[in-house]
């Protein structure tokens, strides 16, 4: 499924497609989707690393990012789409829940952002209730060392490829 059809589907989903228009500012990692005035939604590509959604709702004189996604990289680009499209600070990350995917790009946002989740969300990223996030990168480098050895002995290129960008 490409990009495109992520953001029709989405919007579909959401019953919003006359307002859904995806916005001019590309990137490797999501889609910028314009939901309706002042309310936007960033649908990660395929291939990308932003690996989950988030949302962008201008609050006014502020804004407010709902989830940060896996990557500081991406979550650092997702910062910057805010503010030359808002040109407003994040004042509030709101986390739907804890996952990695939703919530290890929080710390781009603080100290300026207030975190808002649920109580057992605050709870895990305090570490009362956190996984083992020592297991989570060990298991990250192993399936990352094994696309690589999967992808040092592809000969299709195109295959190799694919297999680098899973």
């Amino acid at each position: 499924m490409n990009s495109s059809t992520s953001i029709k589907l989405f919007c579909m989903a959401l019953g919003v497609t006359f307002m859904c228009q995806a916005q001019e500012m590309p990137s490797q990692h999501f889609d910028l989707v314009k939901l309706t005035d002042g309310v936007y939604a960033a649908i990660e590509t395929p291939g990308g690393s932003a690996v989950s959604n988030a949302g962008i709702v201008d609050l006014g004189d502020a804004a407010l990012v709902f989830d940060t996604f896996m990557s500081l990289q991406v979550a650092k680009e997702l910062a910057g789409v805010v503010e030359k499209l808002l040109r407003k600070p994040v004042r509030y990350v709101v986390n739907s829940h804890y996952h990695k995917d939703h919530i290890w790009g929080n710390q781009v946002f603080v100290p300026g952002a207030t975190i808002i989740s649920s109580r057992w969300t605050r709870d895990a990223l305090l570490g009362s209730k956190v996984p083992d996030i020592g297991n989570e990168v060990k298991e990250i480098s192993d399936k990352i060392a094994d696309l690589r050895s999967k992808a040092a002995s592809e000969k299709d290129p195109k295959e190799k490829k694919e297999i680098l960008l899973s």
